[in-house]
């Protein structure tokens, strides 16, 4: 065979080579497309099958020969797109989280994307039709798998606690870093730079830090703890307040003034009176 003639052979084959493959690919593109309809018209939720499907029409770039040259154009754009790229990213990250068949149990009974993103990692897992649901301090829940009023009751109150925790978790360290940035400025100012750099500065620095944690803490406490803490906390307090009153030598009848050493020592009425106000 002439060199021309077996050039333009071996170019005919590439191009019959090329043709074949692209002809396949497009044969699998639309064969897992198909699928994914199939799929999805089979249930009103979009089960682990169809988002692993979409995955692979992804990972393969089948969305190419629906004339769309990336994943999120062909979700986003495609008039028989089954989802946005957004939610597939939100479907995704539940199903990896999840796993198949817990994704799929979820979507079953119609527990919203929001709450299933609020849960406590690792929360669920399936034991002879048992479902098993833990919660942010570790308490397990048992629920029969036909029992879905249950499980989606439990799986909310521990989407709630889990968001509230995270929420006062964020509350406390915005007060600790806004209490802190306080505190630096109290100590870069001028001329109260010079009083907190001392012995006694540094000390009231750690009070006034330690009493806004303990106000916190007392803020978070139900009715039944208040009622419990309070009246040893108040005593306790109240004892270290009429001590700060004789040590910073302060007459209650004349604030501006300032008691000697010796009668800041004898106990008045007036320091009693605001110990015993204290303890209530």
């Amino acid at each position: 065979m002439p060199k021309e003639d077996k050039q333009t052979a071996l170019a005919k084959l590439d191009a019959h080579v090329e043709a074949v493959t692209q002809q396949q690919i497009a044969e699998k593109a639309y064969e897992v497309m198909g699928a994914i309809k199939a799929l999805n018209s089979l249930t009103e939720n979009l089960g682990a099958q169809v988002m692993r499907a979409l995955m692979r029409f992804r990972d393969e770039k089948l969305y190419e020969n629906y004339g769309y040259g990336r994943f999120d154009d062909y979700l986003d754009k495609h008039p028989t797109s089954p989802m946005s790229y957004a939610t597939f990213n939100r479907r995704e990250k539940l199903l990896e989280s999840e796993g198949d068949d817990i994704y799929n149990l979820l979507e079953s009974i119609q527990v919203p994307m929001t709450t299933r993103k609020a849960l406590p990692p690792d929360s669920f897992e399936v034991r002879d039709n048992v479902l098993i649901v833990a919660d942010d301090k570790g308490k397990e829940y048992e629920v029969p798998l036909t029992d879905t009023k249950r499980i989606k009751n439990i799986i909310n109150n521990i989407a709630r606690e889990h968001r509230d925790a995270k929420k006062k978790l964020t509350d406390e360290t915005k007060k600790t870093e806004a209490l802190t940035n306080r505190i630096k400025e109290l100590s870069e100012s001028k001329p109260a730079s010079s009083e907190l750099s001392t012995p006694h500065g540094e000390a009231l620095l750690f009070v006034i830090t330690a009493l806004q944690n303990l106000i916190d803490k007392a803020n978070d406490l139900s009715d039944a703890e208040v009622i419990e803490a309070r009246g040893n906390a108040m005593e306790l307090i109240g004892a270290k307040m009429s001590e700060l009153h004789q040590a910073y030598r302060f007459d209650i009848q004349h604030p501006g003034k300032v008691k000697s050493r010796k009668a800041a020592k004898e106990p008045e009425v007036a320091d009693a009176d605001i110990v015993a106000a204290l303890g209530q």
